[in-house]
């Protein structure tokens, strides 16, 4: 039986770290945008990297608005437990 391989986020941005090297490297190497196939690919490989990186900015974006509401949902609990429940 085949191992999966798995990746977590961090194995997962430093691939993207590497695309994004070989992206500018390439810009470097072939300045423009020529017509040729290897450096289209290389950059192709590049611009995955942009889309890496808002799934994860959109991922925090959800684990943040899920903490902010965890924490009103306590700062009432709170308010309920030690103040009575006296909101005003």
């Amino acid at each position: 039986m085949k191992e999966k391989i798995k990746l977590n986020a961090n194995a997962l941005k430093v691939i993207a770290i590497i695309a994004m090297t070989i992206d500018h490297f390439t810009d470097i190497f072939y300045p423009g945008f020529p017509s040729e196939p290897a450096p289209i690919a290389l950059h192709f490989i590049g611009r995955l990297t942009a889309r890496l990186l808002c799934g994860f900015s959109s991922a925090k974006a959800i684990i943040i608005q899920k903490m902010q509401r965890n924490i009103y949902k306590d700062l009432v609990f709170i308010n309920y437990v030690f103040l009575g429940g006296n909101f005003s």
